[in-house]
This record gives C-alpha cells, sequence and structure tokens, in this order.
C-alpha cells in the first residue's frame, strides 16, 4: 500500500479534473477526465460513476484503475494506481448522492480506489 503525501492531496483538492483510467476484461484501455477523484484518506481515493458507460463496467471487469492529477501551472503530475472496489449504498455514496441531488443526478456508483502505487511527474530541469 502507498501513501499519498500532502502535495498529493492538495493537487487533487484544486484540480478542476483528473485522468481516470480503466481497462476492459479483454484490456482494451479506456481514459476519462473526471471532476470527480478526490482524496477519501491517506491511502485511498474515489470518484463518481454517474452513467453506466465504459469507466463503469470497465471497474466491473478489471479493478485495475490509474488516476491521474496534473498541475499545469508548475508541469507537475501524479499517476496513482490501485484497485477498484464498486459502493451502490452506505455513508460515503450517500453522500455523493445528496451532494449531487441539487444538479438533479443520481449517480450509480461510488468507486473506491485502494492506492498501491504512486508515481510523481515532473520535467527534465
Amino acid at each position: 500500500m502507498a501513501t499519498l503525501n500532502d502535495e498529493m492531496k492538495e493537487m487533487f483538492k484544486n484540480k478542476r479534473y483528473a485522468i481516470v483510467g480503466t481497462a476492459s476484461k479483454a484490456g482494451i484501455p479506456n481514459a476519462v477526465a473526471m471532476g470527480s477523484p478526490t482524496v477519501l484518506d491517506d491511502e485511498t481515493l474515489w470518484f463518481a460513476c454517474i452513467t453506466e458507460g465504459k469507466t463503469f463496467n470497465n471497474v466491473h471487469e478489471n479493478p485495475n484503475v490509474a488516476i491521474t492529477v496534473i498541475d499545469a501551472e508548475v508541469m507537475q503530475q501524479h499517476q496513482i494506481k490501485g484497485k477498484a472496489t464498486i459502493e451502490t449504498s452506505g455513508p460515503l455514496f450517500d453522500k455523493f448522492k445528496a451532494d449531487m441531488a441539487q444538479f438533479n443526478v443520481v449517480p450509480k456508483c461510488v468507486v473506491k480506489v485502494a492506492v498501491s502505487e504512486i508515481y510523481s511527474l515532473r520535467p527534465s530541469r
């Protein structure tokens, strides 16, 4: 298990979008920009599934996920890899569902990602 440091947590807090990468059971990749990836604790991220699209289906078939958060102003990014689990009930799902009600959106699930690897990507100087 890898641990998110304060710098990484701050990047997730201040991000507009993060890139969420998944793959189907057959290994067909999918990457999508999402506004929801958020730090739950030092070893866990979460993001929402609003639809039952490719990301939702891929996580059902293959729990391996990569999330990249980028700070373009300082040309820095972190890629976090881990195993995903899907929640369709419980406190985290209920909180997100309540938050999304103001937009008349009903989420399908919340995906929790147990952080296993972290890569900090900085340009060469």
